[in-house]
């Protein structure tokens, strides 16, 4: 029998303003593969998988392509239920020449779910170029627009951008954008906190000061404004970074959270952050 691990993480919001996550616990939850439901099989391999509830439905997005990378340009499916357990076709994106991975589901303010996305440009399984994409589905849900680029503010972008998850607070979208810099021949992250009023054009707030080669981020709000930043790392010990600011959210205090994180998401509930993320061994 397969057990299949996921982590999850609970920090007091109090415990936050500490140098170390002395307010953290973690656990590991075992889930045995019977009591696991396969949703949708139609690709050779799917991965990077999203949820979200809107209009009384769940819709659940993911790349299907042929392997993890460089191979076939990856598309973006997109799945509903009612009920979590019969699950049905919308949508499936894809834009000739980009390889499309990593949706991520918002609601933005006009009532419409927004994906965005990473688009890779690959040649003989190499990565050239990254230009983030984005969709928007109509009123209903039912529909989704082909993907288009983002624009994102010229002071920062290069050829490396991945806008990763964006999370909407009072009208605005915030996303962190990561991207590569080659220092002596080894990719290193630099992360940049971007806002938007429309989901296409992205202004540059803030630089988001962390080393180890920081990557994919996810952005939450407490009750009283704070934007908190949940940072993977795969540089230095490769442990997980923790941010904190308050507004306009051009300075933040880090907590080093002492656990390995990948796909990082997370809820604010009763003044506690309920962290998930993938099992590292």
């Amino acid at each position: 029998m397969k057990i299949i691990k996921l982590l999850v993480a609970v920090i007091l919001i109090g415990a936050v303003d500490s140098a170390t996550a002395s307010g953290l616990d973690s656990i590991l939850i075992s889930i045995p593969s019977e009591n696991v439901v396969k949703i949708w099989d139609k690709a050779e391999h799917s991965a990077f998988t999203d949820l979200i509830r809107f209009n009384d439905a769940f819709y659940c997005t993911f790349r299907e392509g042929s392997d993890h990378a460089g191979g076939k340009d990856g598309k973006v499916r997109i799945i509903k239920s009612t009920d979590g357990k019969v699950w049905n076709n919308v949508a499936l994106l894809e834009k000739g020449g980009l390889d499309l991975r990593d949706p991520k589901l918002s609601i933005t303010p006009q009532g419409k779910l927004m994906v965005i996305m990473g688009g890779s440009v690959y040649e003989n399984r190499e990565m050239l170029e990254r230009i983030p994409q984005v969709s928007f589905s109509n009123q209903d849900g039912n529909k989704f627009s082909v993907p288009e680029n983002i624009y994102i503010d010229t002071e920062v972008k290069n050829s490396w951008d991945w806008a990763w998850r964006v999370t909407w607070h009072k009208g605005v979208g915030y996303v962190i954008d990561w991207k590569y810099e080659h220092n002596g021949g080894k990719p290193t992250g630099l992360t940049y906190l971007l806002r938007t009023e429309d989901g296409k054009n992205y202004d540059k707030v803030a630089y988001i000061d962390v080393s180890g080669y920081p990557n994919e981020s996810t952005i939450r709000f407490d009750e009283k404004d704070a934007m908190y930043i949940l940072i993977r790392r795969d540089g230095k010990d490769k442990m997980g970074i923790l941010a904190k600011g308050v507004p306009p959210y051009n300075d933040f205090q880090f907590q080093e959270l002492g656990i390995r994180l990948g796909g990082p998401n997370f809820l604010i509930e009763d003044n506690k952050l309920i962290i998930g993320s993938r099992y590292h061994v």
